[in-house]
């Protein structure tokens, strides 16, 4: 138990200074009752020891305490003093408020007495002001009952304006009737007017004719035109009237005597104030148009107000003037010299209509007159137009009636041995020039040419049809005469410009299509020949010629020791054209002839049409440019609609007459082989698109790959038999020929290429290809019949190899290889790989391939 004392002194530090014990026995230790008496005595000795420190300091510092407490009593009685102060202001200003009210309520009634002032006096003048209109208004009405509209007018606007001044005052009811009886008086100045309006100016549409008074009766009152017109000028309703007015004359007059259908030309005459339609002719003569419409004008300037008809001129002329050059005259220009005479009569009675016009200050602007001026403009447009819409209009009705055309062209060529026999016709045969000995199983019949008679390079693969060297390329690769005969001249030289040669009758057409670039496969602004000047910059090959004459092949150069000579040689062959370029010729010939007589004939000398004749010149380009954009759309979607287009284009580009821009040929000419070269191209494209469904003819021997090889062959021979079927009567021989063995070429070639491209290939697969090849090769005697494939067919000797290879054994591939002729048209790896395909791996192939890569050695 803790010592009461330690206790007592704890908790008495603890209540003084906040002291907290650290003893845990103090801290922890339980207060008890026997505890308290030791506490409170310690607490009453701490606090009369506090009593006494307080007694001491008050002692030692009594004098400031006293003058504290003087000065506390001086400051109550200054608060004292205060308040009685606050009490005084507080009852002064309880009596400012008092005089303030007094004041604001003298203030009040001074102002209340003022406005009663203000409003007796205003009241005073308004009942005058409203006395003065109410005499305003009786007399508006005296002057609308005497007439006197314009004074009613002005008196009438000067009451209104009256009344709009009396603000504050709509709400009395004497100010509301005056304002009524002020609408009451408008409203029937207004019925007068209108009345008189009507009278003055009556439009009898029904009956075809309008009346113009001076006066008018209006209420048992006559009424004169200028009192009327000068109303309706202060009404503001004048333009409107006259707009009208206007309208009303336009439908009646104006509009029916523009009209040129027959029968519907009005007769107008004047009788008296009425200016009326009497009957209805077919006279349309520019003399009769311009006789009625001055006839219309002076009939309203002398019945008509000077103030009507200055309002009215200012809308009447302008609308006649356009109409009048809109309508009659732009319509009256000919399309043919037939009707210039008349044309131009129309233009002198033009002139002087518009002179009258002007002489009766009725318009200022001269648009007649430049119009006038025009005419040779507007001819010339008008012309172009209607050219233009005829050239539409031909292509639209479509290809017509088929025409058989013949073409010849002359040709010097040099001949060799008996292969020039193929060009001239004098050799017996085809084959009669390559032998007649057979070798089974080794080369095809048309490869048995012994090598003692072989002096040529083999033939090198056509071209394929179509191609575009230069836009002048002559017709030598469109007969095959480059192919067979070896006739491109191979020198470094660049090529020249081909010296001008004499053109012969009938000049000849380019007989052979070549083909644009590939990349032109859809049709854009190109076919109008904007970006044949790109292709015709190219330097002209050493066989170029003008599509309007003939080619005559220059000799090829001397590059080998073998005999030749030069021949000539007349090719003519057969073409099938449409009824479109034939057409277009007699619209062109006309043209020509047209601007002939206009620049020749002294009956146009004076002519104001005759400075078109240079435009119409041009317009042949446009109809060339028309045919070349609108052909593409309007020839039909047959297999065979290229084909026409570029027959008529041929045929065109050697028909043109010699007035006919150069550049329009040569563009009409390589348009022609543009549309030819996306015809080709489409059809080589479908061609790949059904060999592609083969997939390279691997594993051929497998039942599902087997059957899609089958139809892909399948579809390849059916195609190209439906293309000659279709273009046969179409092209001509040798352009048939071409562009079939250009196809053929494309077919031949992929297969060729997917062949190669097989890596093994067994026998039963040997066999199946060979298969293919041998349909393919049935094909021959159909197109081109026998011995002349190779001419039009680049790869055909190549391909009739292959086929051959596929079939033989590798002693009889080693024959052909010691022949010669194979590597002539094979390179040795192409049938070393081949031999490797076809063959297992062994000695003897293996001695085979050394001696392939010995060969020729």
């Amino acid at each position: 138990m803790a010592d009461p004392a330690v206790l007592a002194d704890t908790i008495l530090r603890s209540a003084i200074d906040d002291y907290y014990p650290d003893s845990e026995e103090i801290a922890s230790a339980d207060l008890t009752n026997a505890h308290l008496p030791t506490i409170l005595k310690h607490l009453d000795a701490a606090k009369d020891d506090v009593k006494k420190q307080v007694r001491a300091v008050s002692h030692k510092n009594a004098a400031s305490i006293d003058s504290w407490i003087s000065q506390a009593r001086q400051l109550h009685a200054d608060i004292e003093t205060s308040k009685k102060q606050a009490d005084e202001i507080l009852k002064l200003d309880a009596e400012a408020k008092a005089l303030t009210e007094a004041l604001n309520d003298a203030s009040a009634k001074q102002r209340f007495l003022i406005a009663e002032i203000k409003f007796n006096e205003t009241l005073a003048g308004m009942l005058g002001k409203l006395q003065l209109i109410g005499a305003t208004l009786v007399q508006v009405d005296g002057a609308i009952s005497k007439g006197e509209f314009d004074q009613a007018v002005g008196i009438l606007r000067g009451a209104e304006e009256a009344l709009e001044r009396l603000q504050g005052f709509e709400e009395i009811i004497v100010v509301g009737l005056m304002k009524e009886k002020a609408k009451i008086l408008r409203k029937e100045l207004l019925s007068r007017v209108e009345e008189a309006w009507g009278g003055l100016v009556r439009v009898e549409k029904e009956m075809g004719w309008v009346k113009i008074r001076k006066e008018v009766e209006v209420s048992e009152m006559m009424i004169e035109s200028k009192t009327v017109i000068s109303t309706l000028d202060m009404l503001d309703l004048l333009k409107d009237k006259v707009d009208h007015f206007h309208q009303q004359i336009d439908r009646l007059f104006i509009i029916p005597r523009l009209e040129t259908q027959p029968g519907h030309i009005p007769t107008i005459e004047v009788d008296g104030d009425v200016l009326k339609v009497v009957d209805y002719d077919n006279n349309l003569s520019a003399g009769r148009l311009f006789s009625d419409l001055q006839l219309i004008i002076e009939f309203l300037d002398s019945h008509l107000p000077t103030a009507v008809m200055s309002n009215l001129s200012r809308i009447l002329i302008p609308s006649l003037t356009s109409r009048l050059i809109s309508t009659r005259l732009s319509s009256s220009v000919p399309s043919t010299l037939d009707d210039l005479p008349a044309f131009e009569g129309l233009l002198e009675e033009t002139k002087r209509f518009e002179d009258v016009v002007h002489k009766r200050e009725w318009a200022r602007e001269r648009e007649l007159s430049d119009w006038v001026e025009r005419a040779p403009k507007v001819w010339l447009a008008k012309r172009r137009e209607t050219s233009v819409d005829n050239a539409r209009k031909i292509l639209a009705g479509g290809i017509g009636e088929t025409e058989i055309v013949e073409r010849s062209e002359t040709q010097t060529v040099q001949v060799e041995d008996g292969r020039g026999a193929i060009v001239s016709g004098v050799a017996d045969d085809w084959n009669a020039a390559w032998g007649d000995e057979e070798e089974k199983h080794s080369i095809p019949e048309e490869l048995e040419q012994p090598k003692a008679q072989l002096k040529l390079e083999p033939i090198k693969p056509a071209q394929p049809a179509g191609f575009i060297d230069d836009d002048d390329d002559d017709g030598a690769n469109g007969w095959g005469l480059d192919e067979d005969l070896g006739l491109d001249d191979d020198s470094d030289e660049p090529p020249k410009e081909p010296e001008p040669e004499p053109e012969p009758e009938p000049a000849p057409e380019e007989p052979i299509p070549q083909e644009a670039n590939g990349d032109d496969d859809d049709m854009d602004w190109g076919a109008w020949g904007e970006d044949d000047d790109e292709i015709s910059s190219k330097a002209p090959s050493s066989t170029a010629r003008h599509p309007r004459k003939p080619s005559i092949s220059k000799p090829a150069s001397d590059q080998t020791n073998q005999s030749t000579k030069s021949k000539d040689i007349t090719l003519t062959e057969t073409y099938t054209i449409t009824s479109i370029p034939r057409t277009l010729l007699s619209f062109i010939s006309l043209l020509l002839s047209e601007a002939n007589q206009l620049q020749t004939n002294p009956q146009y000398a004076s002519s104001p049409i005759a400075s078109a004749a240079p435009g119409i010149l041009a317009i042949p380009s446009l109809i060339l440019a028309t045919f070349r954009a609108l052909a593409p759309l309007y020839y039909s979607e047959e297999l065979k609609s290229n084909m026409y287009l570029y027959n008529d284009c041929a045929f065109f580009s050697s028909h043109l007459p010699e007035e006919v821009n150069e550049k329009d040929v040569v563009q009409i000419h390589t348009f022609g082989k543009r549309q030819y070269s996306k015809e080709m191209e489409a059809q080589r494209t479908i061609f790949c698109d059904y060999l592609d469904g083969a997939q390279g003819f691997a594993g051929c021997t497998d039942t599902l790959q087997r059957q899609e090889c089958d139809v892909a062959i399948a579809s390849t021979i059916s195609r190209l038999c439906e293309i000659n079927t279709a273009w046969k009567p179409v092209l001509s021989k040798s352009a048939l020929y071409q562009s079939v063995g250009s196809l053929l070429n494309t077919v031949v070639t992929k297969l060729i290429n997917d062949i190669e491209d097989l890596g093994d290939i067994s026998e039963p697969e040997s066999v199946q290809l060979a298969k293919y090849c041998a349909n393919i090769a049935g094909m021959e005697e159909e197109l081109f019949g026998r011995g002349a494939t190779e001419v039009y067919c680049g790869s055909w000797v190549r391909f009739r190899y292959i086929w051959r290879i596929l079939e033989s054994s590798m002693v009889q591939i080693m024959g052909m290889v010691r022949d010669g002729v194979m590597l002539r048209v094979m390179d040795k790896e192409e049938v070393v790989e081949m031999v490797r395909a076809l063959f297992a791996e062994s000695e003897i192939r293996r001695r085979v391939i050394e001696d392939i890569r010995r060969e020729g050695l």
